[in-house]
This record gives C-alpha cells, structure tokens and sequence, in this order.
C-alpha cells in the first residue's frame, strides 16, 4: 500500500512540472535575469532592449552572457574583448555583451580604422586581417569628446584558427560599394552581385557622409548570384503584407540591415525557397513573450526588430518562416 502511494505522490507531482516554454523574454540590461534563464537551458537569438531567449540546451551545458559595454573607448573595449574572448566569451553583434557556449572556443578581436575625410578605407587594412581568418562581425559606435563619434568595423578570429604568414589560399574578397543616394547603393549592390558578391554588412561612411555597404566575393559558392530590393515600413499591416508578398517570390529579410535606415532583401538566384513573415508590436516583456509562444506561431523563427519613424516610433518584431514551395517568378 505504501509503495502504491509513493507512486501517486511521484505521478502527482511530475504531471504538475509544466515544460519550460520554447521562447523567453527578459530586459536586456537585466544581465543576472538572463544568466538565469540560460542557466536553464536558454540562449539569446535576438538582441535588443529585450532579449529573445530561445530553449536550446540541457542543463549543465548551457550559454553563459557577460556584459560588455564600449562607452569606456575603442581602446578600453577592445581590450575587455580580448580579455573575454580568451575566457571563451564572443561578442553578440547589437546585443553588448559577451556569450560563452556550452563548449567554448577562444576569440581574438580588431578593428580597422573609420573612413578618413575622403571616405576612403585602405583595402590593404581589410585585406591585412582577413588573410590571418577574421571576419567581420559588427560596427561599434564610438563617442568622441569633441565632435561627431564614429563607427568602427570589428572583426573576430578564432584564436585555434592560425594567422598566416604566407596565405596558401586567397582570403574571400570584401569591397565596399558607395554613393551619395541609397538607391545608387542598391544599383551597384545588384551590378555586383552578378559577379560573385554578396552583400556582408552595413557600412558606415563616416564623416564623409553618403550611403554604402560592405560586400564579399563568394562564388563559386554562390554563382547563382544574388538579387536585392529594398522594403519600406509605414505600418504593422503593410510591413506584414509587403514581405509576405516578396517571400512568395524568394525573397527574405537580412536581418543585420535592420538596424539600418534603409531595410533590405535578398534573393538567392537557382533557389525554390519561398518565405512567410509574421509580426508582432512590441510593447513589454510579458506580451511578447505569449505571443511568441502562441500556437499560430510554430515554425515562425524571430529574426530583428526593425522601427518606423515617424510620431510614434513604433517598434516590430520580424517573424520569419522558410518553405520549400515554388515560387512565382
């Protein structure tokens, strides 16, 4: 009788564990809140002034976050990446601060100078680090004491990933493609986008002014090539109906231009792949936190968030979700 009793206490108290939800969210300066949640078993995929937490891990292999703050200067910040990027910490791009996997690696961290006057980027700088296998990884904004800041461009090495002395292969090429208005950017983006390159990164054009972006040559990878529109954000139902309308073409969000003014889209040429975008006003944690674990929102993946200008400055999140179905040229 006794063992029998045992038995239910066992079944009573597992059947009133619930399962951990799939999403989490918590503040992003709260960085005791979120050690707590990936203590649990969650990682940061979405940075911002809320942190999206996906389920990801089983405790005791879990991520771990340090904050890392560049206020204190390039050099100071630089050297507090170093620093944890030997203890296995990486930088998240727009999200300030560091996260240590499960089972770390070390990083390495430098940044090329901004662009002088002319806005000119000494290519033999870009080409310097990528022949010893860094990549470029996000551009920190610097405050300067006397006049405007400016945004430098960081790049990250894995430190077991040897420097070389005598480059044996040719390191992917990045070149930057400039002009004074957004839509000439774009025109020079597509032109060299049918020859092998592919857009990497939003580029700060510094004092200088102008638009730009950085892009990389990668065929023969991707010798398809690649096709690239801008989008337009007036409202949550138009945002939702325009990018809906361009997935079912093949095209999709790249979720690093969201931080820019100007919102990009990316088409890879020979694919069949279609994309569905759902989303979400962003207002408080709690909200947004149900509504990414409501059951309409299975097989939707969070990607950015991304703004509208104007009175309200309302704030979205991206949903995305990839299909297989063909698409209408």
């Amino acid at each position: 009788m006794l063992r029998w009793i045992v038995l239910l206490l066992t079944s009573s108290l597992a059947a009133q564990v619930a399962p951990l939800p799939k999403y989490r969210v918590v503040k992003g300066g709260r960085i005791d809140a979120v050690n707590a949640l990936a203590d649990q078993g969650y990682r940061l995929i979405v940075p911002g002034e809320l942190f999206i937490m996906r389920l990801e891990s089983t405790p005791p292999d879990t991520y771990r976050y340090v904050a890392m703050n560049p206020d204190g200067g390039r050099e100071q910040f630089l050297n507090t990446l170093n620093e944890q990027g030997a203890h296995g910490y990486r930088w998240v791009p727009g999200g300030g601060v560091g996260e240590k996997e499960p089972h770390p690696k070390n990083f390495e961290y430098s940044f090329i100078a901004p662009p002088s006057w002319n806005g000119k980027t000494k290519p033999e700088t870009i080409a310097s680090l990528t022949d010893q296998d860094y990549r470029l990884v996000d551009s920190v904004f610097f405050a300067a004491t006397i006049g405007p800041g400016a945004a430098e461009v960081l790049f990250q090495r894995e430190v077991e990933a040897k420097p070389k002395s005598l480059p044996t292969t040719k390191a992917p090429e990045i070149e930057i493609v400039r002009a004074s208005r957004a839509d000439n950017v774009l025109g020079q983006l597509n032109e060299r986008a049918k020859k092998g390159y592919r857009y990497l990164w939003p580029y700060d054009s510094g004092p200088a002014g102008g638009w730009g972006d950085w892009i990389q040559k990668c065929e023969p990878e991707c010798e398809q090539g690649f096709e690239y529109r801008y989008f337009s954000i007036h409202g949550m139902d138009q945002l939702d109906k325009d990018l809906n309308a361009e997935g079912k073409n093949g095209f999709r969000v790249v979720p690093v231009r969201l931080r820019s003014t100007s919102h990009l889209l990316e088409r890879a040429g020979g694919e069949n792949e279609t994309y569905a975008y759902h989303v979400i006003r962003v207002k408080d944690p709690e909200p947004l936190e149900q509504a990414l674990n409501a059951p309409d929102q299975e097989g939707y993946v969070p990607i950015g968030y991304v703004w509208r200008v104007g009175w309200t400055g309302d704030e979205f999140l991206l949903l995305e979700k990839p299909s297989t179905a063909s698409r209408t040229q």
